[in-house]
């Protein structure tokens, strides 16, 4: 009984390694697939950072903006200019004001910051994901999308979060 035990557990073993060496190495990732990089943005003059990928790149803002009651940074998709975020810090107090449909950004932790999410915009421009935080007395203003015309992508929806938790003061 003994005997039939051993070679019955020698037969499968014989099976697994017969069965192993008949199939094709598992596939390895392309080494040449190009990985998406993250870059540092330092601002020290407000006093913050935060990650971006390399997907993205500063952009040049609108003259009329750059005179505007607040200073603001333009990040644009690469491959799709009409893509893409902005970083906006305010001269004004930290204030929350309501977004689309009058309502009132809610409150969220991410990372290890209190951020005010909303929704802004319009039907003639799009809507747009934005957070809020307070840095120093001041609202600093994130800003998504729009991407597909209308609304942020999906693939910019898991950026947010990604992005944001990367936030960091000086």
């Amino acid at each position: 009984m003994t005997l039939g035990r051993a070679m019955f557990t020698a037969a499968l073993v014989l099976a697994a390694v017969a069965s192993a060496q008949g199939q094709s190495p598992a596939s390895k990732p392309d080494s040449g697939t190009d990985r998406v990089r993250w870059h540092k943005y330092v601002n020290h003059h407000f006093g913050f950072s935060f990650w971006y990928p390399d997907t993205y790149s500063r952009a040049p803002l609108a003259p009329a903006e750059e005179e505007a009651k607040y200073s603001s940074i333009l990040f644009q998709r690469r491959d799709n200019p009409d893509a893409g975020f902005s970083v906006s810090i305010s001269v004004d107090p930290f204030r929350l004001y309501p977004g689309a449909g009058d309502l009132m950004p809610t409150r969220e932790m991410i990372g290890h910051h209190a951020f005010y999410k909303g929704m802004g915009g319009s039907m003639a421009r799009g809507f747009s994901d934005f957070y809020v935080t307070e840095l120093r007395g001041k609202a600093l203003s994130f800003v998504f999308g729009p991407d597909d015309g209308v609304n942020p992508s999906e693939e910019t929806k898991q950026l947010e979060f990604r992005m944001l938790k990367t936030f960091r003061t000086l």
